[in-house]
């Protein structure tokens, strides 16, 4: 058994990776006032990645649906939501979405 492991461990520490990062600049998108927390899941059914941000200022919500490739459309803007929102939860998003998205 301590040859196994000992073969085991000579062939992980043969493993080299070489991965270099590369970011690309950072895109802005506005929200209502000042953004406080956010969450990101599938909002509108699409099947692509959509983002939401609570608004503590604007005392609401704003969802940005994406583009399919990294990017987001223009923010739909909910206001009246509640009294300054420090949180957003996606499942019960979702569910208030159905009702107001395209």
């Amino acid at each position: 058994m301590k040859k196994l492991l000992l073969i085991a461990l000579c062939s992980m520490s043969s493993l080299y990776v070489n991965a270099q990062l590369c970011l690309s600049p950072a895109t802005n998108y506005a929200t209502s006032s000042n953004p406080y927390s956010f969450c990101i899941a599938d909002f509108n059914g699409d099947g692509k990645k959509d983002l939401a941000t609570a608004n503590s200022y604007g005392n609401g919500a704003s969802v940005l649906l994406g583009d399919g490739s990294g990017g987001f459309g223009t923010a739909i803007n909910a206001g009246g939501v509640a009294n300054y929102p420090n949180g957003i939860s996606a499942p019960i998003l979702i569910q208030i979405l159905k009702w107001i998205l395209p």
